[in-house]
């Protein structure tokens, strides 16, 4: 007999005793079987994208909206970068007040693509798509731009942890201005270790960002460490 995997986000609310209790419960409407739905999730008030990023479908990332008699799911987007093998689009999600971020780090050979959409009324429209920007020198992988991705105000932060000793890894800041979005700065480290993969996990409040690097040591060894900026 075939199992059939069904997969849900339990949303939370808290009491005044700070008791969580479960409020409701989301499920995507037309989900694939193991579409890994809840592979990455965010919110930004009344608003949660929860991501189905597999990289051997066509997968998606759904918007909900809590309205007054719960959650409904608002919006289903979709790639067009692959129809039939989404490159992990929804791997990696993010909710501003206004607008989401959906990351897929495996589009066109793990160089990545990073899609914007922009909420007006209850329609989520394409707003922007990033690509990671060449590099100097070449790295000898490719980046998985999109790996990670942060947002907070105007700003959105994209992990692109795969580079080079020289260029181990990166966080690109993207920032609206004047309706427009646009690359802002290139963000990376250097320890003297090779493969320090900046850009692993990425968060961004205000004018602050973090960035969570893996460095493989040897074989057996592999550590990890956080940047400030």
């Amino acid at each position: 007999m075939k199992t059939t995997h069904i997969a849900a986000i339990i949303t939370f609310t808290f009491c005044a005793s700070l008791q969580a209790e479960p409020v409701f419960r989301l499920t995507a409407s037309g989900g694939a079987y193991r579409s890994v739905f809840g592979n990455a999730v965010a919110a930004c008030g009344d608003y949660t994208i929860v991501g189905a990023g597999d990289e051997t479908k066509a997968t998606n990332a759904y918007i909900y909206h809590r309205t007054a008699t719960g959650w409904v799911e608002e919006a289903k987007l979709v790639t067009t970068a692959h129809p039939t093998n989404s490159g992990k689009f929804g791997h990696s999600v993010a909710m501003g007040k206004d607008y989401a971020v959906v990351g897929a780090p495996y589009e066109y050979q793990g160089a990545g693509r990073v899609y914007v959409y922009q909420r007006s009324g209850t329609n989520w429209n394409p707003a922007a798509t990033f690509i990671p920007p060449k590099l100097a020198p070449e790295p000898p992988t490719p980046p998985y731009f999109g790996q990670a991705v942060a947002a907070d105000g105007d700003l959105i932060a994209v992990g692109a942890p795969y580079g080079s000793e020289t260029l181990p890894g990166s966080v690109f800041l993207c920032r609206r201005i004047a309706g427009a979005w646009q690359f802002e700065a290139q963000l990376s480290t250097t320890n003297g270790y090779p493969m320090f993969r900046c850009g692993w996990d990425v968060a961004v409040c205000g004018d602050t960002v973090a960035m969570l690097g893996q460095g493989i040591w040897s074989p057996d060894l592999t550590a990890y460490g956080v940047v400030i900026w």
